[in-house]
């Protein structure tokens, strides 16, 4: 049942046993943690689209279904943006919306809109992110009489976060009649036409804009000189040319009808569908980590190192030859590093413990060269092993020969 070992075999036996198991269980934990460490993160804040999926509400008895959509900035805590629709009966029923501009909200898991039946109140059951949010309540305040909804159901499903663009080598002639580079970026939201905000730099400085009006081909930025870039094509998460460049100021207008350059989203645009979390994935691996000592013991084993019985000719009391062709792997480049350490650290008074240092240094030049004891013979087995025996055999009689005193 068990194979056949000598008492010296225990200490170094154990030692390679719990080296192997850390060693390939931590590979997983490491790799895992380094994704972990190595995943993005949200560069900054941008608004956020979504709309409602599957969503009702009962209110005062009488059942509405909810439509539409908003959009919210978690980081600033501003809405900016609102189009609900309660869709049943009077006098509920109606188009909910808020003013342009920023709706700042009190809470991170709450948004409004005004509308016939008076101010909705929607909560959330966890703050608003890029992760589909289940509505817990929703209430209608008209005339300080409050309409509390029951039976709530769906959630909201963010679709889209406004797009970052960067101006990328554009030059035009608007300054001073020839070429000079205008740099900078703007946060645009293609979904409902929404410019949030522009930095550009210019020759005549920077010009900023905030809640400049939307075009789908036009980029506005400043508020004293004006400066407008025209688009070849409607924006999108895609570059896109300049075709034109109009500088206004009080006194004139200037145009260029031949400028360089495009705009080109850096950050956000559609929202794929969730993914595992990093910390979901570290977690896996520590559960890898300790479930491997089971899972790397096969059937028949009564320890990981040890060789099946039955298979590649190997009788009871033998040990597996080592693989004849450079078959590396990280456990095994591992473990001879800390055997290494181990015999320089071992003292050498005795006889037998300077034996078992040479069968260490043996072993781990075997595993470093990926070489097997029959093509890496131990200095002492040239006159204790006949080359005629089979590999295996050879093996077990090199053990055998190591445990004895000095290869004596």
């Amino acid at each position: 049942m068990f194979d056949a070992i000598a008492r010296t075999d225990f200490p170094r036996r154990f030692i390679r046993s719990l080296t192997i198991w850390l060693l390939r269980s931590l590979g997983f934990t490491l790799v895992a943690a380094i994704g972990w460490l190595a995943a993005p993160a949200s560069s900054h804040a941008t608004p956020i689209d979504y709309i409602f999926s599957g969503a009702s509400v009962n209110l005062g008895g009488i059942p509405e279904t909810i439509s539409g959509s908003f959009i919210v900035d978690p980081a600033s805590g501003l809405q900016f943006g609102a189009n609900i629709q309660l869709i049943g009966a009077a006098p509920f029923a109606g188009v909910y919306t808020v003013p342009s501009g920023g709706f700042p909200l009190p809470s991170a898991n709450q948004i409004f809109g005004f509308g016939p039946g008076g101010t909705l109140s929607m909560h959330f059951a966890d703050d608003l992110s890029t992760s589909n949010n289940p509505i817990a309540s929703l209430s209608l305040t008209n005339n300080g009489n409050v309409v509390a909804g029951t039976m709530p159901m769906g959630a909201a499903v963010p679709i889209a976060q406004a797009i970052t663009y960067q101006l990328s080598n554009v030059t035009t002639t608007v300054f001073n009649g020839t070429p000079q580079p205008v740099t900078g970026f703007f946060l645009y939201d293609p979904i409902p036409n929404i410019q949030y905000s522009a930095v550009f730099q210019t020759p005549v400085g920077p010009l900023f804009s905030d809640m400049a009006p939307g075009f789908p081909r036009e980029v506005i930025s400043g508020s004293g000189p004006v400066i407008r870039l025209f688009l070849e094509n409607d924006l999108s998460f895609a570059a896109d040319p300049v075709i034109e460049i109009d500088l206004q100021t009080s006194s004139n207008s200037t145009r260029d009808t031949s400028p360089t350059g495009a705009v080109v989203p850096i950050a956000g645009g559609p929202i794929a569908a969730p993914e595992p979390t990093s910390l979901a994935i570290l977690g896996a691996a520590i559960g890898l980590f300790l479930l491997l000592p089971w899972t790397v013991r096969r059937p028949g084993q009564s320890h990981t190192d040890k060789p099946e019985v039955g298979k590649a000719g190997l009788n009871r009391g033998e040990r597996a030859a080592r693989p004849s062709t450079p078959a590396l792997h990280v456990g095994s480049a591992a473990e001879g590093i800390f055997l290494v350490s181990a015999a320089l650290a071992w003292p050498r008074p005795m006889t037998r413990r300077s034996a078992i240092l040479t069968t260490t240094k043996w072993r781990v030049a075997a595993h470093l060269g990926g070489w097997g004891a029959s093509n890496f013979p131990h200095p002492c087995s040239a006159t204790r092993t006949s080359p005629s025996e089979p590999g295996s055999r050879r093996v077990a009689a090199y053990y055998r020969q190591a445990r004895r005193v000095g290869c004596g």
